[in-house]
């Protein structure tokens, strides 16, 4: 004999009232495409802004220590004399 479990629910998208398994979330198709679109969006926004508040501390950092516009020496395309270097040539 199977027994009916399901409860009252509430959709977490259209807020609409339905009755549903414990673990449901989303009174149909449509709310549970457009709560798992949100739920991506919203996962990508975090991820944004988590990258770009690294970024800003690091550039940050960098200033304070005077050495946010320093030019890197393997941009620079100077020769710079090595060991390996035979200049003599």
């Amino acid at each position: 004999m199977a027994v009916d479990k399901k409860v009252l629910k509430t959709c977490v998208v259209c807020k609409r009232k339905f009755l549903g398994w414990f673990s449901e979330k989303y009174c149909s198709d449509d709310c549970r495409i457009e709560g798992t679109r949100l739920k991506n969006r919203n996962r990508q926004r975090k991820g944004r802004k988590v990258l770009d508040l690294r970024e800003g501390a690091i550039s940050q950092q960098l200033g304070e220590l005077g050495l946010g516009d320093t030019q890197y020496p393997m941009y620079n395309h100077e020769l710079v004399t090595t060991m390996y270097a035979n200049l003599s040539l």
